[in-house]
């Protein structure tokens, strides 16, 4: 049964403007009649309350810090899932340093045929022509070795035509290239750029298809310059249809979405389908995203949650709460005199900081 003064506390918790004086003024009307009619006294206590009734509504508790905090829910993006048959790791091998002077081990792995190259010190502005070409172009030039041809890189390798499905690559400058070739900090050239192209030439994929044709990559290189570890800047998806699609890693137990998604994290009952921006962490279900208290942060990390993606295998899943404008991540079915006395602690708390 829900109590009599459930409808006057939410008149307080919203944001109605006319909610304190409507209470000042039953208040005050109240006093008049029980104090007789006393006018003077009416004044007064309709003085004291409204005073008093500013000071709580205006002092919170969080104003005592000079943060002021913004609640803003994540909004949903549109991510698509890519199949690629190119793949790029750096690999970790005991003794080896992945730096300039030793060299960079690679793990290629590729489903198809493919023709594979790297270039050493490209410009910047030409490796972004080289991204925006047409594929087919792309695969001739790096084939015909023309690729870079009007701003040529540092140093170039010969295109390798590789039909191996997984292989190592040790990349080291032959000219025996330094730091100071590149150029002081910020530099204008990628230190180094892989590229990756489909060899395929019969039964080519459909130029308006989004089959994947070719990996571009740009890597960083420990140096005494730029001392970070060595890693890739970006990686880029070069699609059929001539879309560029940055490779991301998700962040899970195993690596994987869909059917064969993980656990979630929380509940471990049911597979992921959350991923959580910026932090890349896939590791929630959506029940257990919609129960994320606001501001919503990572469970994993504890980062705040600017943005999410959902995957759903199944199309007719509905979407999560946080993408309603309107919508309550509390739980609708619980006992609405349960939330008013939760909410009722803010109220309490208010009051109880004007006398400490």
């Amino acid at each position: 049964m829900v109590p009599v003064w459930l409808p006057l506390y939410q008149l307080i918790q919203g944001n109605n403007l006319f909610a304190p004086a409507f209470i000042i003024m039953a208040v005050c009307v109240i006093i008049y009649f029980i104090k007789g009619y006393d006018l003077h006294l009416f004044s007064s206590y309709l003085t004291f309350f409204t005073h008093l009734s500013c000071i709580c509504l205006l002092r919170s508790p969080r104003m005592d810090s000079s943060v002021v905090f913004v609640s803003n829910k994540p909004r949903q993006m549109d991510v698509q899932y890519q199949s690629s048959p190119f793949q790029l790791e750096l690999k970790e091998v005991s003794g080896h340093k992945q730096n300039l002077s030793d060299g960079l081990s690679f793990t290629v792995t590729s489903q198809k045929p493919h023709w594979f190259a790297f270039f050493w010190g490209c410009e910047i502005n030409a490796f972004h022509q080289a991204v925006a070409m047409d594929w087919m172009d792309l695969r001739r030039q790096l084939r015909d070795g023309l690729l870079f041809e009007s701003t040529p890189p540092l140093e170039s390798s010969e295109a390798e035509l590789s039909f191996e499905m997984e292989r190592e690559v040790l990349i080291k400058s032959r000219k025996g290239l330094v730091e100071e070739n590149f150029g002081p900090s910020p530099r204008a050239r990628f230190p180094l750029i892989l590229v990756m192209v489909l060899h395929q030439e019969e039964d080519e994929p459909d130029p308006k298809s989004t089959d994947a044709v070719a990996l571009i990559c740009a890597v960083h290189v420990r140096d005494s310059v730029c001392t970070s570890e060595s890693t890739f800047v970006f990686k880029l998806s070069k699609l059929a249809n001539g879309q560029v699609l940055n490779v991301t890693k998700l962040f899970s137990r195993d690596h994987s979405v869909g059917e064969d998604a993980a656990i979630c994290l929380v509940c471990e009952a049911q597979r992921v389908t959350i991923g959580l921006l910026p932090c890349r962490h896939f590791s929630l279900c959506e029940t257990c995203f919609e129960r994320l208290p606001s501001p919503k942060q990572c469970p994993v990390c504890r980062s705040y949650v600017t943005r999410f993606f959902q995957h759903r295998p199944d199309a007719n899943s509905r979407r999560p709460a946080a993408t309603q404008s309107s919508e309550n991540l509390e739980d609708s079915n619980s006992n609405p005199t349960q939330q008013s006395v939760q909410n009722s602690s803010g109220i309490l708390a208010r009051i109880k900081s004007l006398f400490v």
